[in-house]
């Protein structure tokens, strides 16, 4: 865990393995290339992805998120199983500080996004209040 303001960068000069890893999520999703956006989720879950891509509109929300960020840096990551919690803090045009949680999965020792902890209990409501207690808002 890190504060708000020693948390790796994330960028393109970024060493850390997991502030790389978001560097990729964030640039692929400023675009709209379905297949960019697909290579950083998990393998096992891109198809069910790709249904909810053919949503225009919804790739389009996706990618508003995205474009507006002026400037990120990782400041958690908690182990949990088979799954890391990636808290990133997102300088956001006309928002400010954002704290965003990604959990993320590994396989052949590549890192993905995951979407494998939806039904999980701590994920859905422990993981996301840390983000208060940790990061509060000013």
């Amino acid at each position: 865990m890190f504060t708000k303001k020693n948390g790796p960068k994330i960028d393109e000069k970024s060493r850390d393995r997991f502030a790389e890893f978001m560097y990729r999520v964030i640039e692929v999703n400023k675009g709209t290339d379905v297949n960019n956006v697909m290579d950083v989720w998990a393998p096992g879950e891109r198809a069910r992805l790709l249904e909810l891509m053919g949503n225009q509109a919804a790739l389009e929300r996706n990618r508003a998120l995205f474009l507006n960020i002026r400037s990120s840096r990782l400041v958690g990551v908690i182990e949990y199983g088979s799954f890391y919690l990636v808290y990133v803090l997102h300088d956001l045009v006309g928002v400010g500080d954002y704290v965003k949680l990604y959990p993320v999965t590994e396989h052949d020792k590549k890192l993905f996004l995951s979407n494998g902890l939806v039904d999980d209990f701590f994920y859905s409501v422990i993981a996301e209040q840390i983000i208060g207690y940790q990061w509060p808002k000013k």
